[in-house]
């Protein structure tokens, strides 16, 4: 995997003073360079240049961290992971399957596939001493619930891979932009357009950064799209089925 990305502190303040409390986070890429972007008004900032790598990554190789034995090992890990979403996220046995969804050690693998073609994963750690999520791919990750790319009706843009995995449960397509940069010039925007969907939600969280980006996303699509937001204090992935089609 040749792009690579950790992701460090989130929802901090921003320092460019756009007003936002929680909408700033700092990575560290591949390439050794740290930086930190507000989501809400955009700005970005070039914090170090030689920040090393071996500090998240238990080999400077992180080619090697990535094996296929752990998804083809997934079943094994299904019922750990199941614990962990007990309670919290509805999210089945299934699901976990279908999904491709491994858990080692304090990580969760979220690999993405598209057309039956593997772009890349991310990892989320659930270790808070570590970075929350650790980004592996050659191009951009696409984390959408159908199978193929093809028209679909109802289109829920959501902020993570599981409330779009619950959405999906729900009968309804998910699409995750997993803290992507929604423009006329990103993947996730021009994979809208293909796949063309009648309606479209926006269901990001309930937080100032997640009211700007819903707000954002919709002035880019609305004049194509009939697009909603939906303003709710509970992520679709904390909800049952019957719970999401409620909202919509």
């Amino acid at each position: 995997m040749n792009n690579i990305t950790v992701k460090l502190a989130s929802k901090q303040p921003c320092p460019f003073d756009c007003g936002s409390s929680d909408a700033y986070s700092e990575y560290i890429n591949v390439d050794g360079t740290k930086k930190g972007k507000c989501f809400s008004c955009g700005k970005h900032v070039t914090l170090s240049n030689n920040v090393g790598m071996g500090n998240f990554w238990p080999d400077p190789n992180a080619n090697k961290y990535y094996t296929p034995w752990v998804f083809d090992n997934y079943f094994r890990y299904a019922d750990k992971l199941l614990a962990w979403f007990y309670n919290d996220i509805y999210i089945n046995i299934n699901t976990i399957y279908e999904y491709r969804l491994a858990m080692v050690d304090s990580k969760i693998y979220l690999p993405c596939y598209l057309d039956d073609r593997f772009l890349g994963y991310q990892i989320k750690n659930l270790d808070p001493a570590k970075p929350k999520y650790i980004t592996c791919c050659n191009e951009p990750l696409i984390y959408y619930t159908k199978q193929y790319t093809d028209h679909c009706d109802i289109l829920i843009i959501t902020e993570d891979w599981f409330s779009a995995i619950a959405c999906s449960s729900a009968c309804v397509a998910g699409l995750a932009i997993a803290g992507s940069n929604f423009s006329r010039n990103s993947a996730v925007y021009k994979f809208i357009n293909k796949i063309k969907p009648y309606k479209i939600y926006i269901w990001l969280d309930d937080d100032i950064a997640g009211h700007t980006g819903a707000v954002k996303i919709q002035k880019l699509l609305e004049n194509t799209y009939d697009v909603k937001i939906i303003r709710s204090k509970d992520e679709p992935k904390h909800l049952t089925k019957q719970e999401i089609k409620d909202r919509l």
